[in-house]
């Protein structure tokens, strides 16, 4: 399963516990947590929707094993432990936004059974598929930011360094194909230049190599010199598709589609034709074939797709220095939404680093959620007190506020 695909069945998930639909929220957190065991979320949301009440401490334990600062967990692993099994309709611990939950206000997720944090799980900031500049809610399919007008898909490929398994196939067969071009070319400048010697000519046919270079003598002398010439453009265009498929170079992904299909056409012609032998013709379209498959499956290593961004941290990122690093990045990027959720993913690794609680401040007020950005703040100067930094941030944080005229929260 992709991160995609996890971050897909989470969403998904936490709907379903929204809607109060359990039976189908638990076979979608189920395949999130099984995948990444390390999925905080996952797990969070699936102690509210298992029954057994053990399965519930269980998947507690889990959240705090991955984030010991989880209030919620912590919250509601307490219950669980000090209060005897009850029927699921009576538990204590109700996951928000459930069918028949009657809160006094609105409740954004879990973290409405809580104290304030920061970093905590809210519906709103979770989102996914919010845009990941400005952070304004957006649907799955939505292509462009309903508020700040930037395009919310982009062409992705994979790293650099984790070619797929399909993309050098892809090239091991072109190689092949190279390969055979070379040895048809041989064969084709030894029939133009001493082909028709009575020598040669008796040991092709007592061999009946025929049905490896076709019947050449029945070739004209200008459809030979073609021939030759067709055979040394084709080796040209196999070595510039080895080089443009090994540095995904997405150009040569078309290209090598085009002219694999190209050159079966060419292969059936020159057998049709007598100019290549059945041999050598099937030979070609099979590496033709096989090139074409592992061509069209290496896709993912190429920039073609249109990919929706998600604002999520990659799962496959430890640690909370590099989850900090690569949300300091996404900010130069102006994607403030997705820096935020790195941040918050940072503070759950390292929560005691007030540079990040700085950080995260300032994210959360690029994006309108004022009270949070001013949280964050003040846990900032809880850990350090003399930081001369934090009144001056804290001071910019209300300004914006006091002139947003739309604020978030």
């Amino acid at each position: 399963m992709t991160p995609q695909d996890i971050a897909l069945n989470l969403q998904e998930g936490i709907d379903a516990v929204k809607r109060g639909q359990a039976e189908q929220a638990v076979p979608l957190l189920l395949q999130v947590v099984e995948a990444d065991e390390n999925n905080e979320q996952g797990w969070l949301w699936l102690s509210y929707v298992v029954e057994n009440p053990q399965d519930k401490i269980t998947a507690l334990e889990n959240v705090l094993t991955i984030n010991p600062n989880n209030r919620v967990a912590q919250q509601n692993l307490t219950r669980w432990q000090t209060q005897p099994a009850t029927p699921k309709s009576e538990s204590t611990v109700t996951p928000p936004m459930a069918a028949g939950a009657a809160p006094s206000k609105e409740p954004d997720t879990a973290s409405d059974y809580a104290p304030f944090s920061p970093v905590e799980s809210v519906s709103a900031i979770d989102n996914i598929f919010q845009c990941v500049y400005c952070g304004a809610p957006a649907e799955r399919d939505t292509r462009k930011c309903p508020e700040c007008g930037r395009k919310l898909f982009t062409r992705r490929i994979l790293s650099s360094r984790h070619t797929s398994y399909m993309l050098r196939s892809a090239i091991f067969v072109t190689i092949i194909q190279f390969a055979l071009a070379v040895i048809e070319l041989a064969t084709l400048a030894s029939i133009t230049f001493q082909g028709r010697n009575p020598i040669v000519a008796y040991i092709i046919s007592t061999l009946n190599l025929s049905d490896f270079f076709g019947d050449y003598l029945s070739w004209s002398q200008a459809w030979t010199q073609a021939l030759l010439w067709i055979a040394v453009i084709r080796i040209a265009i196999f070595l510039g598709l080895m080089t443009g498929l090994a540095a995904r170079f997405t150009p040569a992904y078309y290209a090598a589609i085009g002219f694999m299909s190209f050159d079966i056409l060419w292969a059936t012609v020159r057998w049709v034709y007598k100019f290549l032998g059945p041999f050598s013709a099937i030979t070609d379209i099979v590496a033709d074939i096989a090139g074409l498959a592992f061509v069209f499956a290496s896709d993912r290593d190429f920039a073609i797709n249109d990919e929706r961004m998600l604002c999520q941290p990659d799962p496959r990122i430890k640690g909370g220095a590099e989850l900090n690093r690569r949300a300091r990045l996404y900010r130069v990027e102006g994607k403030w939404a997705l820096a935020v959720a790195y941040w918050r993913a940072a503070i759950g690794q390292m929560p005691n680093q007030p540079e990040f609680y700085k950080s995260v401040a300032i994210g959360y007020a690029q994006i309108g959620y004022y009270q949070r950005a001013l949280s964050a703040i003040a846990e900032a100067h809880r850990q350090s007190p003399m930081d001369v930094e934090i009144p001056r941030i804290k001071e910019l944080i209300e300004d914006k506020q006091k002139k947003d005229p739309k604020p978030r929260g």
